[in-house]
């Protein structure tokens, strides 16, 4: 007797899905939209971790194929801070120098 293929669709409401790395990806996946790779492993991750519901955590997962780019690893997780450490430092010195800049605007205009 030959077994049917099944074809499994997962049910999910999309306005329950939490916000996190991968949320968008297994959107566009279930749209049936094309994807990257890197976009379909963050997407996997995603669904993996069961959306995210226990928290955006560390799965622990050391021998999983995907866990070196995995979103929430500690190893990712300090890189994330160091380019947000980063941007907000770049940041700081943009709005030094645009007080700077109106500073001394406002003394030419007085003269």
């Amino acid at each position: 007797m030959a077994s049917k293929k099944i074809n499994y669709t997962p049910v999910v409401e999309i306005s329950k899905l939490i916000h996190a790395v991968g949320r968008k990806e297994f959107i566009q996946h279930l749209n049936k939209e094309p994807l990257s790779y890197r976009a379909r492993c963050l997407a996997h991750c995603y669904r993996c971790m069961n959306f995210y519901e226990d928290g955006r955590v560390d799965c622990m997962v050391k021998d999983c194929t995907l866990y070196s780019i995995m979103p929430y690893s500690d190893k990712n997780m300090s890189r994330r801070r160091t380019v947000r450490m980063g941007q907000e430092a770049r940041k700081a010195e943009r709005d030094r120098n645009k007080a700077e800049v109106s500073d001394g605007q406002d003394d030419s205009e007085t003269l």
